[in-house]
């Protein structure tokens, strides 16, 4: 049996999903298990309910990596720490130069500190993924 179903409500197509991306969807709300179903081999379309045990136990794909002693959080992690490291370097050359000057050279170190700040946001969202 394919793997992949076309997925359907009141005959508007959602599109084709594998079975762990019909879990997210009813997760998320988007999909009822009435909505229906149909993929290669069937004769007429079908309630989700009816492969509701298959689409329960099925898994998202994992992240594999080129390096299989690391780790995809352990890679997250590394990242994230970058982008902090980056956010604090960009945001300590705008605090740490002069001020003085034109209005456009202000405007340019007020972006940088803005830039650095979230930088160190994005680092910190990343590496608690």
């Amino acid at each position: 049996m394919a793997s992949k179903f076309i997925v359907a409500r009141e005959g508007k197509v959602f599109g084709e999903f594998e079975p762990w991306e019909i879990k997210d969807w009813i997760k998320g709300g988007r999909l009822t298990w009435t909505d229906d179903f149909w993929q290669e081999g069937m004769d007429k379309w079908a309630k989700l309910e009816i492969i509701k045990e298959q689409v329960l136990k099925a898994q998202r794909p994992t992240i594999a990596s080129s390096n299989p002693e690391v780790a995809p959080s352990k890679i997250l992690a590394r990242t994230g720490t970058v982008l902090m490291a980056a956010g604090l370097i960009t945001l300590a050359v705008a605090l740490f130069s002069s001020p003085e000057g034109s209005a456009i050279r202000q405007t340019v170190l007020a972006q940088y500190m803005t830039n650095g700040i979230l930088l160190m946001i994005l680092g910190v969202l990343v590496a608690k993924k």
